[in-house]
């Protein structure tokens, strides 16, 4: 039987595949692989719970082993956002991939460059958000308020009922 090169071609992957990651996920890396450290000694030594080190290395090698066994990684460890402008001027952001603390100062700063052209109308398409927390929530208030001073018209659309609840919960909608 013929060996997978996909299989033997996987470990190439690996430096292309971590080189895209966010800083502080290859931070994360190297202290749980180069230098061997626990999930609780990580914790210690970054300051935050060690449920929070365990969830972002659970998902982290996650995206790189689908990234390894498939030869594609999907935007997972960013948050996904793809714009389009309408003939009206909109600008629709579609949002994809869990918003959480690790990644909600990245999405704030991508979604208040959709407003660069101050459109009349900015729609934050959240069909593709499973999971969002407090940091979450409060990237999307302060684009929702930056839009706001702006004139922009902003809503959130085809919100998921899990996420909306946090939205509702950290007074966002």
């Amino acid at each position: 039987m013929p060996a997978d090169t996909r299989t033997h071609a996987a470990p190439a992957r690996i430096p292309a595949l971590v080189r895209r990651l966010p800083a502080q996920q290859r931070r994360l890396l190297a202290l749980r692989c180069r230098e061997q450290l626990t999930e609780a000694e990580i914790a210690g030594r970054l300051h935050v719970p060690p449920a929070t080190v365990s969830r972002a290395l659970t998902r982290t090698f996650g995206w790189l082993r689908h990234g390894v066994l498939t030869g594609y990684a999907p935007d997972g460890a960013r948050p996904g956002i793809t714009s389009c402008t309408l003939g009206s001027g909109e600008v629709r952001v579609r949002v994809t991939g869990e918003i959480d603390r690790d990644n909600a100062a990245e999405l704030r700063h991508r979604l208040r460059d959709a407003l660069g052209g101050n459109p009349p109308v900015l729609t934050l398409d959240l069909a593709g958000v499973p999971l969002l927390d407090a940091a979450g929530a409060r990237a999307f208030r302060d684009v929702l308020a930056a839009a706001r001073a702006r004139g922009v018209r902003a809503a959130l659309v085809r919100v998921q009922p899990a996420v909306r609840t946090v939205l509702e919960l950290c007074e966002v909608c």
